[in-house]
């Protein structure tokens, strides 16, 4: 999350050719990438956590059982929509850093 908040990854991309508009958008889509690639992370480790403070390791099933129990809840449908919109975005990072690598 802190690589997208901060646009850490700007320095991983040759997006110099493209007009400023184009390198604009791509740093906007990238950081929102990051950043919800973060949450879904953090939600499996909060998943993993509770399971280890309740000595129950039948609770820590992964990505997986963090999105159903997410989806179990009010807000669910929303926030799975923001994170597979996230998740899909996250192809525009790794194919700016395909085609405009660095280096």
């Amino acid at each position: 999350m802190r690589k997208g908040w901060r646009a850490a990854f700007t320095d991983e991309l040759d997006l110099a050719p493209f007009p400023s508009g184009v390198r604009r958008l791509t740093r906007v889509l990238c950081q929102l990438a990051f950043v919800t690639k973060g949450v879904a992370v953090v939600l499996v480790g909060g998943v993993v956590g509770w399971a280890a403070v309740t000595f129950d390791p039948t609770r820590a099933s992964g990505l997986d059982g963090a999105l159903r129990t997410i989806a179990g809840t009010s807000a669910g449908p929303w926030v799975l929509t923001a994170i597979a919109a996230g998740t899909a975005v996250y192809s525009v990072y790794c194919f700016a850093r395909a085609r405009h690598p660095v280096g």
